[in-house]
């Protein structure tokens, strides 16, 4: 879904993220897997590499809704370091 974003195919990449959040259980969470042919929850419950997975995955689709959002934002630096006092 993120790669699909990045690459500009945002409907294909809404349709596969509304589709994944299907398999959460009733509180909204998710397991290590899903079973392709049943749908079921697989391996260790709650996963948090998935839901990281989940949370960038939105983040990455909402930037690039936003007409002109950069797709990584550079950290500006605080005032008075020595990269600023060199310039």
């Amino acid at each position: 879904m993120e790669s699909q974003a990045r690459g500009g195919a945002l409907e294909g990449a809404t349709r596969a993220f509304e589709r994944l959040l299907s398999y959460a259980n009733d509180v909204g969470l998710f397991a290590e897997e899903i079973d392709p042919e049943t749908g079921s929850a697989l391996g260790n419950f709650p996963q948090a590499f998935t839901h990281i997975g989940l949370i960038n995955a939105a983040l990455t689709l909402a930037e690039r809704r936003q007409e002109g959002a950069p797709l990584i934002r550079k950290p500006s630096l605080p005032t008075g370091t020595a990269k600023e006092d060199s310039a």
